[in-house]
């Protein structure tokens, strides 16, 4: 999706609101992705040098777990 919303004329590049720079953002259900492509030439004649997606980590729990000594 990121290769197709920079190239003119595709259905995606249609829909896409907003594509500037080298990041897109892309929602899905479970959650936002961040991707980029990088796209030369013009509507059929264009060609793909790189895509990539962007993830970041982050911590979905902490917790602790109570083991109550014997005979208490």
């Amino acid at each position: 999706m990121a290769v197709a919303s920079r190239i003119e004329g595709t259905t995606v590049n249609a829909v896409a609101r907003g594509v500037t720079g080298e990041a897109t953002r892309i929602a899905t259900p479970s959650g936002v992705l961040t991707v980029a492509a990088s796209v030369t030439g013009d509507g059929l004649a264009s060609v793909a040098e790189g895509a990539s997606v962007f993830r970041t980590q982050r911590r979905l729990f902490d917790g602790g777990v109570y083991i109550p000594t014997q005979g208490a």
